[in-house]
Parts: C-alpha cells; sequence; structure tokens
C-alpha cells in the first residue's frame, strides 16, 4: 500500500508538475499576447504626428491640382461654347450676345477670351469694383474686344455701331416719361417708384428673366446704383428716361 501509495504519490507529482508547467506555459503566451497588443496600442497612441508645415504644403498641393483641373474643364467648356457662337454668325451677332451676358461674368469673359494683357484685365476688374465704368459701357468694352479677337477691328466697329443704332436708339420712343435722381437709388427702387413694376419682389422676377435693361443692355442686378442718365426699359414697350438733379 505503501509502494502503490508512494508511486501513486510520484505520478500524481508528476502529472501536476505537467499541468503546472502547461498552465505557465499558457500563462506565458497569454502575458505575450497581451503585451504585443500593448505595445500596438502604445505604437498608435505615441505615434508621432505628421510635420505641420508638411500637411500644409500636401493640403495646397491638392487643392492646386484640383483647382487646375477645374480650370481645365471649364476653360475647354468655355472656349468650345465661344467656338460655336463664333462659327457661322456674323459679328453683330456674337457682340449682341456679349452685351447680354450677366454682369458678374464679365471678368470670366475678360480673362478667356478678349486678347488682353493681364494688366488690362486686371485694371478693368478694378474698374469695374470700384464703380469706375458703369457695367454697360464695361460690356461694350468687352464685347468690342471679344468680337475684333474673332473679326478684326473693323468688324468689331461695325458690330458695335449696328447695335448702338438698334438697341439704344432705334426702339426708343420720341417721348418717355422723365424721373430725376439723387444717384443713390437702385434700379429697384427706381422701378417701383414710377410703376414699371409693382414691387422689388415682382422687379427681381423681370431682372431674373432678363426683361430689363439699361440703355440697350441686359441688367440682372437689380441692386445697382443708378448713378448716370439713362434709359430703363422694362419689356418691349415701358420706357424711363433717367435724369441726374442738380
Amino acid at each position: 500500500m505503501k509502494v502503490f501509495g508512494e508511486a501513486s504519490d510520484g505520478a500524481h507529482d508528476r502529472h501536476g508538475g505537467q499541468a503546472a508547467h502547461g498552465t505557465q506555459r499558457a500563462i506565458g503566451h497569454g502575458h505575450a499576447q497581451v503585451f504585443q497588443q500593448r505595445q500596438i496600442v502604445l505604437a498608435i497612441v505615441t505615434r508621432e504626428e505628421e510635420d505641420p508645415s508638411f500637411a500644409d504644403e500636401r493640403d495646397k498641393l491638392i487643392e492646386l491640382k484640383g483647382t487646375a483641373y477645374q480650370f481645365a474643364i471649364f476653360g475647354t467648356g468655355f472656349f468650345l461654347a465661344m467656338g460655336a457662337m463664333a462659327l457661322g454668325q456674323p459679328p453683330e451677332v456674337m457682340f449682341g450676345k456679349v452685351m447680354s451676358i450677366p454682369d458678374k461674368v464679365m471678368d470670366v469673359y475678360a480673362k478667356l477670351v478678349t486678347p488682353w494683357k493681364p494688366a488690362e484685365i486686371h485694371a478693368f476688374e478694378a474698374d469695374l469694383k470700384a464703380g469706375r465704368i458703369h457695367p454697360r459701357d464695361a460690356k461694350m468694352k468687352l464685347a468690342w474686344a471679344i468680337t475684333s479677337a474673332f473679326y478684326g477691328a473693323s468688324g468689331a466697329n461695325a458690330a458695335q455701331n449696328q447695335f448702338v443704332a438698334l438697341f439704344q436708339k432705334g426702339n426708343t420712343p420720341d417721348e418717355m416719361p422723365e424721373y430725376l435722381t439723387d444717384c443713390r437709388e437702385t434700379l429697384l427702387e427706381i422701378m417701383v417708384s414710377n410703376g414699371l413694376a409693382g414691387s422689388k419682389s415682382q422687379a427681381r422676377r423681370l431682372i431674373d428673366q432678363q426683361g430689363v435693361k439699361l440703355d440697350g443692355a441686359t441688367v440682372d442686378d437689380g441692386n445697382l446704383i443708378v448713378n448716370h442718365e439713362c434709359i430703363i426699359q422694362v419689356g418691349k414697350r415701358h420706357f424711363l428716361k433717367v435724369a441726374i438733379k442738380k
């Protein structure tokens, strides 16, 4: 019994030792996994951030490339549209179409279509922004430059003369109501106060529908300050002569 007990105790010790050894190995393996996970987390947490200057330069480069692509796509479409407008059309038609473009895109036409140098484009934009040139006169200058690029100076001069004779003189009646302005009123205010529109909202709708002209040129800005003598036309039959108070 004793021998058996001793043998049993020895076997038990051996099995216990093996189990303990296996447990230690499992614990060791678990510690290794935990340690590895901690190292990964530590690497993520303590990772050095990108150099801000490098990130800024990278973002600027991405933005610059995006702008270049957009400009290339827009420019291609724009020139195709201008080419389509020029093909098979006489200079007076081109001149009239340029005169009907919205005021807010004049600078785009100046940059992409005219043969002007950068200094001339900058001066044109500065005069518009400062109000040193009336949008109608600026558009006339722009229309002449674009038409002359396709048809030469003689074609542009003939188109301009025809436009002035047809739209600024020929269609206006000899007699029309006259209004005196103090050069501080907007086009919307003048239209409403003289019965050309029932309200500012209606005046805006007429302008949005390209139904309002100033000296023969379509207007797209109702907040334009009328500070010079001109003729306002609403639709085909309503005219108002604006004069300056002295």
